[in-house]
């Protein structure tokens, strides 16, 4: 009985040696054998992983920025793939127009339009070789 009695005082006495030095929230219990009260046994006594708050706003000022150079970019795409669009049906008429050339000898007239592209014209100059199906799906 003497032993523990013994122990138990040495625990006491260190503890009251680091009341003085260090605060008692990074005192670790079974370490320095004293009593503890009931929350320090969940106190983290390592690092812990993890993101601070000051971190988490660095990264969102960061993507910030990084959507504020990239979407005015992006957003200006789609003029661009009008015009890409609208070059490239230009370039599909000119080859159907130059077909029909091949196939008949003459463009279409004024008065039988593009339309002469799509279906048989009826009216004006008829074409001798008109292919079936058109010259164009529309």
């Amino acid at each position: 009985m003497k032993i523990n009695k013994e122990k138990k005082n040495r625990g006491y006495e260190i503890q009251s040696k680091l009341r003085g030095i260090i605060p008692s929230a990074v005192r670790d219990c079974s370490t320095y054998k004293f009593q503890c009260p009931s929350f320090f046994k969940f106190w983290p006594h390592t690092t812990q992983a993890g993101f601070t708050l000051i971190e988490l706003m660095v990264v969102i000022v960061i993507l910030g920025i990084l959507a504020g150079l990239i979407i005015p970019r992006v957003m200006g795409r789609p003029d661009e793939a009008r015009q890409a669009k609208a070059k490239i049906q230009m370039e599909s008429l000119e080859s159907a127009l130059k077909l029909y050339k091949l196939d008949n000898g003459n463009y279409p007239t004024t008065e039988q339009g593009m339309k002469a592209l799509v279906e048989a014209p009826t009216v004006g100059n008829l074409p001798k070789n008109w292919r079936v199906g058109g010259y164009l799906e529309k």
